[in-house]
């Protein structure tokens, strides 16, 4: 097992996790990300599909809060924390069609779509978007590669856990496959370190087909 394998296996670990976050200051991060783009009223409903350790719980008003991972440790920790207020299912996102939700108002997606494929994405999108209101609206936020990084911005990239790190057109093409309107904003200095943030907000269907009819989008992989 090499460094960045240790370091990853740590991360699996909820308390590792959440240290390793607060270290890069994602603290500042997470309650710019709730001000400024999850903007949640109290009583929504919120669906979080790859929720983790759930710490954006701790920056969100009184809300109707289900939270989805599949790592059990993620889920037994932020039971322990947040079950008091909130709901935790240990299942895949790719699962999400097995839940009988009433639907909600914000669906949030916070460091998932770079672990998963194109087509992965797709299905997630095609779930998430039956899941919502009419009203409502799907936030990400994802590492994102572009030209010119600063060189710890790129190897933190290349080293991350999930391997599908974009561009803000892959994750554009990818949601824009699904959702009528896709705002994308990019941010390199929300963390401690340069680190640069696609976040999106995604609403209004273009395409409900059926998740293996769309039609995924490859890139051409990003140099080391």
């Amino acid at each position: 097992m090499n460094q960045m394998e240790m370091i990853h296996r740590y991360l699996s670990f909820p308390a590792m996790y959440r240290l390793g976050m607060q270290s890069l200051g994602a603290p500042n991060a997470r309650k710019f990300h709730t001000s400024n783009y999850i903007k949640a009223k109290a009583g929504q409903r919120i669906l979080d599909v790859g929720c983790g350790p759930a710490d954006i719980l701790e920056y969100l008003p009184a809300v109707d809060y289900v939270g989805i991972d599949f790592e059990a440790k993620y889920i037994e920790n932020a039971r322990m924390r947040f079950g008091h207020k909130a709901q935790f299912r240990c299942k895949d996102v790719a699962e999400l069609a097995e839940e009988n939700f009433e639907p909600f108002d914000i669906v949030l997606a916070t460091g998932l779509l770079h672990h998963l494929s194109d087509q992965e994405c797709l299905n997630l999108f095609a779930q998430c978007i039956k899941l919502l209101k009419p009203d409502g609206r799907m936030v990400t936020y994802d590492g994102c590669r572009r030209p010119g990084q600063h060189p710890l911005d790129l190897w933190m990239l290349n080293n991350d856990r999930g391997k599908f790190v974009r561009t803000e057109d892959g994750y554009y093409k990818l949601a824009s496959s699904v959702f009528s309107s896709v705002k994308i904003n990019l941010h390199s200095n929300l963390l401690r370190i340069p680190y640069t943030l696609a976040i999106m907000e995604l609403n209004g269907s273009r395409n409900l087909k059926k998740p293996q009819e769309l039609n995924a989008v490859t890139e051409v992989p990003w140099p080391a």
